[in-house]
């Protein structure tokens, strides 16, 4: 993250609680309407959950319920999750990731192209969820 931080400090805003005490930020963890102003329209770094290694968790799914573009540390499901665009959406070492960034920030095209994409993956997430109980609980 130092490496992020000095080569987008102008374009880059770093929150959460041990990010705090490690860069000595002036922010932490933002909640509620804030942090839905704050995914909406930016890309949004995940380095995924300390709870797991799932790409989908409760920080992951409210960055793009709330308009964020998802850029994650690739996890265990990433390929099940995005698909063929899996390499778009993940990075596993610090190239991948940069690479990503400079493309996102200054193509504005391929920006516009991963937010459709991104839609399109999760349209229909809701529908997803309620085939899967349906066919748990035998309806």
């Amino acid at each position: 993250m130092e490496e992020i931080l000095k080569n987008y400090n102008n374009k880059f805003d770093l929150y959460g609680d041990d990010w705090s005490k490690i860069f000595n930020l002036s922010h932490s963890n933002i909640e509620g309407n804030k942090v839905k102003k704050i995914y909406n329209g930016n890309l949004c770094i995940d380095l995924g959950s300390k709870c797991g290694s799932l790409t989908l968790y409760p920080r992951s799914i409210e960055i793009i319920e709330n308009g964020g573009l998802l850029l994650q540390l690739k996890q265990i499901d990433s390929n099940e999750v995005f698909g063929q665009h899996s390499d778009r959406f993940t990075f596993d070492n610090f190239k991948s990731l940069t690479f990503n960034i400079e493309r996102l920030l200054y193509d504005e095209n391929f920006y516009k192209e991963q937010i459709e994409i991104q839609y399109d993956i999760f349209k229909n997430s809701k529908k997803k969820l309620e085939d899967q109980l349906d066919l748990i609980f035998g309806k």
